[in-house]
């Protein structure tokens, strides 16, 4: 069939290898963000003070935070990455029947929530308080953040970069989407240079009269009806489009009948006789 070119036949291969691609991406999600959830109640940040006890020992106490004793900097990027990690998971449980939040694609959310959760993870670092000083030449007090804090930007990072690669694969960056938000028939299961392949696809069937899965005509042609109905060919007007005959009847001279050329045999226009042989082959 016209139409059926090399896009054609290679799209279970590209859909089959990009779902897996998009399960692994997915499946890292969902565990950086069972490892923020761990790393969230370790220590985030601590004070320690040195100096001497009643008897006149030296002596250091610690004292540390975790991220949800440290502050809403701390603990809504966990919040945020567990929620990056919920859509994942909704997708991989919905077996790619989930698009998307209301208007808001899939992939835009989860990278929208793990680029403000590192955000947020930085400014809390960058605002932690530091003290550090000494009281009459004896050991003072320090404070700074902790390995815990460490950990969960490592972890955001790397969601991060899952969430990015989840957008360039699933094509949501603007590529591979037509306007008005939808995809043309040709287009499903491709992503960056196949989508332009299936641009190509359609606007090949379009002029070749190809069909679209379930039988639909492109370009407004019903099934069954030639691909070529109402073009000109050779001077005369195939039959099927709606332009007027010349009038017969009372007015028919023999003038006027030779400047139309009509034929005095059969009284038909030759343009009606060449259009009716080419229908009945």
């Amino acid at each position: 069939m016209a139409g059926r070119g090399h896009a054609a036949h290679d799209s279970p291969g590209l859909a089959a290898h990009q779902g897996r691609g998009m399960k692994g991406t997915d499946l890292g999600i969902i565990g950086l963000g069972i490892l923020g959830l761990i790393f969230s109640f370790l220590p985030w940040f601590g004070v320690r003070y040195s100096g001497y006890n009643a008897y006149g020992q030296s002596q250091t106490w610690r004292s540390n935070l975790n991220a949800w004793q440290s502050g809403a900097l701390a603990w809504v990027p966990i919040v945020l990455m567990l929620v990056a990690a919920a859509l994942a998971a909704a997708y991989l449980l919905s077996r790619g029947k989930m698009s998307g939040l209301g208007s808001i694609p899939l992939s835009t959310a989860i990278a929208t929530a793990s680029i403000v959760a590192l955000v947020l993870i930085i400014v809390r670092w960058i605002s932690l308080p530091r003290v550090h000083g000494s009281y009459l030449g004896y050991p003072g007090i320090s404070s700074g953040a902790r390995y815990g804090l460490i950990l969960g930007l490592i972890t955001s990072i790397l969601m991060t970069l899952l969430a990015l690669r989840r957008v360039k694969a699933s094509g949501e960056t603007g590529r591979g989407r037509m306007a008005g938000g939808e995809r043309g028939p040709a287009m499903g299961g491709y992503t960056g240079r196949s989508a332009e392949r299936g641009r190509a696809l359609d606007r090949e069937r379009e002029y070749s009269g190809g069909e679209y899965p379930g039988g639909r005509r492109v370009g407004g042609q019903d099934a069954g009806q030639p691909v070529d109905r109402g073009r000109q060919e050779g001077g005369y007007t195939e039959r099927g489009v709606d332009q007027p005959y010349p009038e017969r009847g009372a007015d028919r001279g023999v003038d006027r009948g030779a400047d139309r050329g009509v034929d005095r045999g059969t009284d038909r226009d030759p343009g009606d006789r060449f259009t009716d042989e080419r229908w009945e082959r």
